[in-house]
């Protein structure tokens, strides 16, 4: 099969969430005037954006000098990053979540093609990696931020509307799996994270949720990071902060190896290449 290379910036998504509502929230719950309770989970339309902070903080892209039509290439696992707003259903939902769900939201494109791959560029620097991929049609479906009763992870429940691009690659089963491996690699690490924030006593409130943001900026460029280093740098920084922060460290453990499979599994599923001198 193919598939067209995701264009950097994308222009557009939008995404149905879950996530738990911050006290107070309104309609109140009877006969307390303020519902001090966390409501598990409520719906919200994400509407994601390209704020600076997929340039700088979360990004994985190419510049223009890699594109062929004056735009970079997104990188698989390209984050839109913290920023994006979300929107209560119903309006009366409104709480302080409306702040603190943008300062830890996630839109991340999680199809990649193996068989091109070009440098890193964005938060960090970084060797070449698996271009991402759009459909024909110039839309592709992204992994976004949900939570339910505070335990947050990532699905596939956005869509991301893409540059037109003329550029076609292949895309094999083996980038289909590699690209499942990574998503089920970022819910599990995202869930685990959600376990620290609990076993560290964050409250649910704005300032709870500002702490639970942190953390997670803080396993974001860990793992972007320990990705520049070599294969045993990268097994000893993993192993090393898992042995020392057991629940946060696990988190970045789960991301780092499932993101070794997916490089595996994808890196082995590809067409072999043609003999020299066959003019394929």
């Amino acid at each position: 099969m193919s598939g067209r290379i995701g264009k950097f910036p994308p222009i557009q998504g939008i995404a149905y969430d879950i996530h738990s509502v911050l006290p107070p929230s309104q309609p109140p719950v009877p006969p307390s005037p303020v519902n001090p309770v966390l409501i598990p989970s409520a719906p919200w339309i994400h509407q994601i954006g390209v704020p600076v902070s997929g340039f700088f903080y979360t990004g994985k892209y190419t510049s223009a000098k890699v594109a062929t039509e004056g735009l970079g290439d997104m990188i698989w696992q390209h984050d839109w990053g913290p920023l994006q707003p979300h929107f209560p259903l119903p309006p009366v939902l409104a709480t302080p979540g409306m702040i603190a769900l943008p300062l830890a939201s996630q839109a991340k494109f999680f199809l990649p093609a193996f068989s091109t791959k070009e440098p890193v560029e964005g938060a960090v620097a970084a060797d070449k990696s698996p271009v991402a991929i759009c459909l024909p049609i110039f839309m592709m479906q992204v992994q976004t931020c949900q939570d339910i009763a505070g335990w947050g992870f990532v699905a596939p429940m956005g869509i991301s509307f893409e540059a037109v691009s003329a550029r076609w690659v292949g895309f094999t089963l083996g980038d289909l799996l590699a690209g499942l491996i990574g998503m089920a690699g970022d819910a599990l690490s995202n869930l685990a994270l959600s376990g620290f924030g609990n076993l560290i006593g964050l409250p649910t409130t704005l300032l709870g949720g500002i702490g639970g943001a942190a953390i997670n900026g803080a396993s974001t460029l860990f793992g972007m990071w320990s990705g520049t280093l070599g294969p045993m740098g990268q097994v000893g920084v993993n192993v090393g902060i898992a042995t020392v922060v057991p629940v946060f460290g696990a988190a970045v453990l789960v991301s780092w190896g499932a993101g070794q499979a997916a490089n595996a599994v994808g890196d082995a599923w590809q067409p072999p290449a043609a003999p020299a001198g066959s003019g394929s």
